[in-house]
């Protein structure tokens, strides 16, 4: 539920006063900036909007789609890559994407369900095969995945990615030999693979091999593995070398990252719940739950975000403000945290606090004139009338009809004449 970036003259928001700071230097009548109620409970940022309206394919929702999730909006991914689903129902890319969600949100019974249907739909597409293997190893359903993982790796033996499938499904049914091969296989045809070193170093850790397990989880760790049970894997092997101190070094950051996990998992549950109460008009419920959250992941920009937005309704600015602060501090690139904070700045009459925010908006969207005309208004209010005319002349190239442009674009003209 991200806003737009929005310059307009809205009398009915509460944020219409603005137009009243503006005026001092342009006259009666100025123009004002609001941020604008949600026109939709899913707004993403202006350039993937953009590429979703003028190149409405798979990789444009697909794009969409991650953003909502990576920002802990999983209704609007979901409503995302269904949309594309429309367009392509035969799309490998946007059912990949639209599985993986439902199983990041547990919602397994989904995955399993979209997943059969594109393997069904599409018996000779290995990718959509693929798809539908991956969702029963990890939902655990191993006696349709060992069959169908083998028949995959009969049509396609060189791959690396059905090589490791089919090895942790022979490990996990006891089968070690055949486990290990296919897993050295994977490992040789993609080298820069952590998952199949992972469970390698399990297979050889197994049996016995605890030198071997050492080094194919060091190179797991080096290549990005970072999941508590690689560091408690490699904590054993290095145990049984003798390595007692490098294995003290593992654990600790076995139980550091199973916290870190643990606590984001209670984050996504309270951010789910808050969703709900958000959707039940539930506001100050809303606030903590993401309060809660947001303090259990502060790096979390998307956490923080959405207790911004859901402040913004309460109209609890201070607290408003330090959620956007917390959002721009965990990921200095999320363009509408930037806008908003540049909109507190301007109302609470700090021109140069909010000069920078536009600014930076601006440099990330140079397409986007109600950014431009957000910052016109404000070099305005600061009778810079050059500058802003300059900021003004950009909005109207790239939107020539728009009325809050042109109406900035008068007052400014007359404002030079009065000079």
């Amino acid at each position: 539920m991200a806003r737009e970036l929005a310059l307009n003259v809205q009398s009915n928001s509460r944020r219409a006063e603005i137009g009243l700071i503006v005026a001092v230097c342009l006259g009666a009548g100025g123009v004002g900036f609001s941020r604008p109620a949600r026109a939709s409970d899913c707004t993403g940022p202006p350039d993937l909007e953009a590429r979703v309206s003028d190149h409405a394919n798979s990789e444009s929702f697909s794009a969409l789609g991650t953003w909502f999730e990576k920002h802990r909006q999983p209704e609007c991914a979901e409503q995302t890559l269904q949309a594309g689903l429309k367009l392509e129902p035969g799309s490998d890319r946007l059912t990949a994407a639209l599985v993986s969600l439902y199983v990041h949100e547990s919602h397994f019974e989904s995955a399993s369900t979209l997943s059969e249907k594109i393997a069904r739909s599409k018996p000779h597409d290995l990718e959509a095969q693929r798809i539908y293997l991956r969702t029963l190893v990890i939902t655990g359903n191993n006696d349709l995945a060992i069959p169908l993982g083998r028949k995959l790796l009969a049509e396609a033996p060189h791959d690396a990615d059905l090589l490791n499938l089919n090895g942790l499904l022979e490990y996990k049914a006891g089968d070690d030999a055949a486990a290990r091969s296919h897993l050295e296989a994977a490992v040789k045809a993609n080298p820069a693979d952590f998952n199949a070193r992972v469970n390698l170093g399990v297979v050889l850790a197994r049996e016995k091999d605890a030198a071997g397990a050492k080094e194919q989880l060091e190179k797991a760790i080096e290549l990005g593995a970072d999941e508590p049970q690689v560091h408690f894997e490699l904590a054993k092997a290095l145990r049984t070398l003798g390595q007692t101190a490098e294995a003290d070094h593992q654990l600790d950051l076995y139980k550091a990252k199973l916290k870190a996990e643990s606590d984001e998992s209670a984050a996504v549950l309270k951010a789910a719940e808050a969703a709900e109460a958000e959707k039940a008009g539930d506001q100050a419920k809303a606030a903590g739950l993401y309060r809660e959250a947001s303090v259990l992941e502060p790096n979390d920009a998307g956490l923080a975000y959405r207790l911004a937005q859901v402040l913004d309704e309460l109209g609890d600015t201070a607290a408003e403000r330090a959620a956007l602060e917390q959002a721009i501090k965990a990921d200095p690139g999320l363009v509408q945290a930037q806008y908003d904070l540049g909109f507190l700045d301007f109302r609470a009459g700090d021109n140069a606090g909010a000069e920078q925010h536009f600014r930076l908006t601006v440099e990330t969207l140079p397409d986007n004139a109600r950014a431009w005309l957000s910052l016109a208004a404000t070099l305005g209010a600061e009778s810079r009338i050059e500058e802003a005319k300059a900021a003004v002349a950009n909005a109207l190239r790239i939107e020539p009809n728009n009325t809050g442009a042109l109406e900035l674009s008068r007052k400014l003209d007359a404002a030079q004449d009065r000079q």
